[in-house]
């Protein structure tokens, strides 16, 4: 009938029961390729959620499990190098111990979870377990990540403090020590309270399941944290955007102060004697500065993507794609974050590797000794006594005559 129509059509013969015939026929038509083109892409979206799942479930896997043992074993080596004596008596020695504690608790926690659910292709869920694992894990998540920030901004100002104002922070070491201490217990308390609305928002419950939801979910607060709700946006200000831009700006103002003090120090390098607390504080600075740089290069890109998530296009089924691989990506990348700390320490601090040397020789000394050798050791360790002893009355001697000289 379409043919004929088509050719009555160009004759100028159609009658108009041969148009109403074509209208149906292409009516029909139009419905078939509308049909097609719905099938097509319900395949196109079914093929790429596919894809999408083994592309993130393979980066979660194989990811994720690297990510947690590597970043939790150089925390704890963190740790023990931070009680060595070149570490214990500072005042950022506090807040670098409870940087490690808090990225030790991220790695275990959030990424743990997304580990265990790619391991087992997302039928074991810890907060689905029960009230208690739903409510304290969901907690915990959001609480570790918001604790390691702003561990970070309080270690950033506390080293601009000593470079802005070097002589106050020896003198007031002990003070400073303390207020430390306290502004940061009053971060932690801050935060228990930002973050605790979620043992009230996040519920357990067993029907979920009918409604299309897991049982942890927070089904009866979707307002608050949907997408471009309010919970989403407090918690990247607070977790990425405040902490960057703070720690971006106390490092430029580190930097600005550093580069004054070695401009004065070189224009009165006749009148002053360089000592090893310069050097230590410089590599203390340094070190700072770089996991100040890593944490910028970590959390921003996802702080940024979160915040334009409801720009982003989503309609089209590789648009979703994208969003979504992205949004894996960006999620390891913060994680990597709290890894990637102690590599940071080992490259920028020559301070941290000159304590983690020590401690390492130490094990291995004590390690290696044995009854059989105790009166060798012995007698190594009087003659390293010995040396060490004439080492330091050598350079005490050529300190005083350079201070001689100088005030000559």
């Amino acid at each position: 009938m379409a043919i004929t129509g088509e050719a009555s059509l160009y004759d100028g013969s159609m009658t108009p029961t041969s148009i109403s015939t074509v209208g149906q026929a292409e009516d029909s038509g139009n419905e078939t390729d509308i049909l097609i083109n719905t099938t097509l892409r319900s395949r196109i979206a079914h093929d790429t959620d596919e894809q999408l799942h083994e592309i993130t479930t393979a980066m979660l896997r194989y990811a994720s499990g690297p990510i947690i043992i590597f970043g939790t074993l150089g925390n704890l080596l963190t740790l023990v190098v931070l009680r060595s004596k070149l570490f214990c008596r500072m005042p950022s020695c506090f807040i670098l111990s409870a940087l490690a504690l808090a990225d030790i608790a991220v790695l275990n926690t959030g990424l743990m979870r997304h580990w265990i659910l790619s391991l087992t292709n997302f039928k074991l869920d810890i907060r689905n377990l029960n009230v208690v694992s739903c409510k304290l894990h969901a907690f915990l998540t959001y609480f570790t990540i918001h604790v390691s920030a702003w561990t970070l901004v309080l270690l950033t100002l506390e080293r601009l403090f000593s470079v802005a104002f070097p002589f106050r922070a020896k003198t007031m070491q002990g003070k400073v020590r303390l207020t430390v201490r306290l502004i940061w217990m009053a971060i932690f308390v801050l935060l228990v309270g930002i973050n605790s609305h979620i043992f009230f928002t996040v519920d357990f419950r067993h029907h979920n399941i009918t409604k299309g939801y897991p049982p942890c979910h927070h089904h009866d607060y979707k307002d608050l944290w949907k997408t471009n709700g309010v919970w989403p946006l407090v918690d990247i200000l607070v977790s990425t955007i405040v902490p960057a831009i703070v720690i971006f700006a106390s490092n430029i103002l580190v930097i600005w102060y550093k580069g004054r003090l070695m401009r004065d120090n070189s224009t009165n390098s006749g009148l002053r004697v360089h000592t090893s607390d310069d050097s230590n504080s410089m590599s203390v600075t340094c070190m700072l500065i770089g996991i100040s740089l890593l944490f910028l290069l970590t959390t921003t890109p996802y702080g940024i993507f979160s915040l334009g998530l409801k720009y982003w296009p989503r309609e089209d089924p590789r648009d979703r794609f994208n969003t979504r691989l992205a949004f894996a990506v960006l999620t390891l990348l913060v994680y990597c974050n709290s890894s990637l700390n102690f590599v940071m320490y080992c490259v920028s601090g020559a301070r941290f590797r000159r304590a983690m040397m020590a401690v390492v020789c130490r094990r291995q000394h004590s390690s290696s000794s044995s009854p059989a050798n105790s009166s060798q050791s012995t007698k190594s360790s009087r003659n390293l006594v010995v040396k060490c002893n004439a080492g330091h009355r050598r350079r005490a001697n050529r300190s005083y005559s350079q201070t001689m000289t100088t005030v000559i």
